[in-house]
């Protein structure tokens, strides 16, 4: 299994180290890089137009730049990248709560992963998501939680 843990800007109001394996490919999204060093992360690349916050200094990370005016936010461009690139997992955090078009833009970001064959999910502190093409998949129930199920296309077909 060849995944990408991609660490945005917002808050992560969990452990991150929770979830990374030491195979894991670290990336983070413009700011993403500070909450990946407020939990002692090293990541691998940082991506962004550093709206958020300035470019990085004195990192190990190759950092690339991109324009501020573009069509993609910061995470969709990673998302091509990871599909560019061959990983068949993704994982998500920080790219939920704050502007809610970005927060829609990333749940969209998921269809396109999806579509392109990677299993990807976006993860916070109360929640998972993700997008289910064709096929199956099954959940474990956790206790005390809720599962939604809401279509992004116009139908879904089959859905039980």
């Amino acid at each position: 299994m060849k995944r990408c843990i991609v660490i945005g800007s917002m808050p992560v109001e969990f452990d991150l180290n929770s979830i990374i394996c030491g195979e894991d490919f670290i990336v983070c999204a413009d700011r993403g890089y500070v909450n990946a060093q407020l939990q002692g992360i090293t990541p691998n690349v940082i991506v962004g137009d550093f709206d958020s916050a300035p470019p990085p200094e004195n990192t190990r990370a190759e950092v690339i730049t991109l324009p501020c005016e573009k069509d993609d936010t910061d995470s969709y461009y990673i998302a091509r990248q990871i599909v560019k690139d061959g990983y068949t997992h993704a994982v998500f955090c920080g790219v939920t709560g704050g502007r809610p078009d970005h927060t829609f833009a990333n749940i969209q970001m998921l269809k396109f992963l999806a579509k392109n064959g990677v299993d990807a999910k976006i993860i916070d502190k109360d929640s998972t998501y993700s997008v289910l093409t064709d096929g199956t998949t099954t959940l474990n129930p956790l206790e005390n939680s809720y599962f939604s199920i809401f279509a992004l296309d116009e139908k879904c077909i089959g859905v039980s």
